[in-house]
């Protein structure tokens, strides 16, 4: 078998002239061994087909207006906001509504020792509880302490 019959058993010429269709351009393309379907300079198995760009007229480029150059980035200033109403800002940003009233949910990814984690798990498998719970039990002892 030839390489060009075993294309074209892989590859077969699709019959798509139904009543009222027209069927599509067939002609082999510069680097195709098969009949390639062109549609927009694609053949549709190899890829790409070559063909000639049109040249852009000077007219064009002298109608492009420039472009203004990039504003500099201007930095946040940090101590613009207090403490309290920053955190505000950052939990309405960050956090999602939470179907227990007065409460939001806060996706945290922790990467923890193995030793803390073990200790963790250790201490919300004695207490029957989930690591999230003994985690916010600590984070809410702390923040007593805060106060």
């Amino acid at each position: 078998m030839t390489p060009r019959a075993a294309l074209m058993l892989l590859f077969p010429r699709r019959n798509t002239s139904a009543p009222g269709r027209s069927a599509p351009e067939e002609r082999p393309s510069a680097g195709c061994l098969h009949p390639c379907i062109r549609r927009d300079r694609w053949c549709i198995p190899c890829g790409p087909v070559p063909g000639r760009r049109r040249a852009r007229s000077a007219r064009s480029r002298a109608e492009q207006p420039e472009l203004p150059l990039a504003a500099p980035l201007k930095k946040r200033l940090s101590g613009g906001l207090e403490p309290a109403a920053a955190a505000k800002l950052a939990v309405a940003r960050r956090a999602k509504p939470s179907a227990v009233p007065d409460h939001v949910r806060l996706v945290l990814t922790l990467e923890l020792r193995r030793e803390l984690a073990e200790k963790l798990s250790e201490r919300a498998i004695r207490e029957e509880r989930n690591i999230e719970a003994i985690i916010i039990a600590l984070l809410e002892a702390a923040a007593k302490r805060w106060r």
